[in-house]
């Protein structure tokens, strides 16, 4: 059995993505507390956050910004997504429309209806720690290999 969820080792195993395995314990698998117990920094890191149209027929984008940063939703992703009202998806919403569980959302995996913003900031780094769509663990890889996920575009001041 992989500590990775299904829908994550699925996609990594298609797309013929290298990746490390870390494990964690699932009370410490939040980006902060994950990187402060095993010695990991925020810029390591990526947060996978889901964002959410408020108005209208429901929008979803998976944003990936540094572990260090915030996304930029009320400019830049409200703007990608051309909706007028923008927030963070709910933890429950989050887990029900990625299947993932919070803490361990990535965009590996995601429906293919979820558009995926990655900050270019992003590719200036040689590795990024990841959730795995569990708590249980995270998965280091390299970024240019972000690069092979379908749906995914690398955009400016996605962060602040």
């Amino acid at each position: 059995m992989s500590d990775i969820s299904p829908q994550v080792l699925d996609k990594l195993t298609k797309l013929n993505i290298s990746y490390e395995v870390l494990k964690c314990d699932p009370a410490l698998a939040d980006t902060f507390e994950f990187c402060s117990h095993y010695g990991y920094k925020l810029e390591e890191c990526g947060n996978t956050i889901l964002a959410a149209s408020k108005r209208g027929v429901k929008k979803y984008a998976c944003c990936l910004v540094r572990g260090s940063d915030k996304v930029n939703i009320n400019k830049t992703v409200k703007n990608l997504l051309e909706v007028s009202k923008i927030s963070f998806a709910t933890k429950d919403e989050s887990e029900q429309v990625t299947g993932m569980a919070s803490g361990g959302i990535t965009l590996i995996g995601l429906p293919e209806s979820i558009p995926i913003f990655v900050d270019k900031k992003i590719l200036q780094m040689e590795k990024i720690i990841l959730g795995s769509g569990n708590r249980n663990s995270k998965i280091l890889l390299d970024t240019k290999d972000l690069q092979l996920i379908p749906n995914t575009q690398f955009i400016e001041n996605l962060s602040i």
